[in-house]
């Protein structure tokens, strides 16, 4: 078994180092390699951080975005289901990985052994995901566990799942593929398939869905915790960035 760890990049220095550390120092086993996704338009300096920094055998893929991508394209998630993409296609072409790992860089994992937890699931019909938490002044909600409506998604209220649960979606932030899902053409972030079209749905979600379509599905593996980060220099801070009670910022949501 071989794991092909995805970190997908957006201007994202702020995170990088924290990040670095968790994977090198915190988490065993680690990754076999791992692959970085950027945007084009990440600054010079973020490149050249991981270069220097990360010590583990990697690789990185430079995607052509201008800075205004999100805003010409007309949806945020088009620029990240590229991405996302992008590290889907590789691992079909290196058939030497059983498993496609995808990490967002504003995602740490705080169980050491989580690797080996997202990898013993053995059914090759699974897309296995682990929980974090957002925090929301009425409560603690569950990131990473979505349902469906006819108005497309919604959070659901943190409740008894531990330690499996089987979700429409789980979160595209900390999700594991095995072989035959990733060499399964059907089903991709990008393009949108007319599931995200009709859902307005973000890359993640879609995936799921159409993944669902062709006779696969979701766990979310409760053995596993996750940190979420969110940057400082937000114009527009979310609800759970807010602490209720003394106006604080939250840097995590676990």
């Amino acid at each position: 078994m071989k794991i092909l760890l995805a970190i997908t990049t957006y201007e994202s220095r702020s995170f990088l180092g924290r990040l670095f550390r968790n994977i090198q120092n915190e988490i065993d086993p680690k990754p076999d390699y791992t692959l970085f996704v950027s945007t084009d338009y990440a600054p010079f300096n973020d490149l050249l951080f991981i270069e220097r920094n990360f010590k583990l055998p990697h690789k990185i893929i430079n995607m052509p975005f201008c800075k205004d991508a999100t805003k010409i394209l007309g949806n945020p998630y088009y620029t990240i289901a590229i991405v996302r993409q992008a590290a889907l296609e590789y691992a079909r072409k290196h058939k030497e990985f059983s498993h496609l790992l995808f990490l967002d860089d504003d995602v740490v994992v705080q169980t050491r052994n989580a690797l080996e937890l997202m990898t013993e699931h053995t059914s090759p019909y699974l897309i296995v995901g682990a929980p974090y938490l957002r925090v929301y002044p009425e409560g603690l909600y569950l990131a990473c566990k979505w349902g469906t409506v006819n108005v497309g998604r919604y959070l659901l209220k943190k409740q008894a799942f531990y330690p499996f649960d089987y979700p429409i979606m789980i979160s595209g932030g900390f999700m594991c593929i095995n072989r035959k899902v990733i060499d399964d053409e059907r089903i991709n972030f990008y393009p949108f398939s007319e599931v995200h079209y009709k859902t307005g749905a973000s890359e993640d979600y879609g995936y799921c869905l159409l993944s669902r379509q062709y006779g696969y599905y979701c766990i979310l593996d409760g053995r596993i915790k996750l940190y979420h980060y969110f940057k400082e220099t937000l114009k527009q801070k979310k609800p759970w960035m807010v602490d209720k009670q003394g106006g604080k910022y939250i840097e995590f949501s676990y």
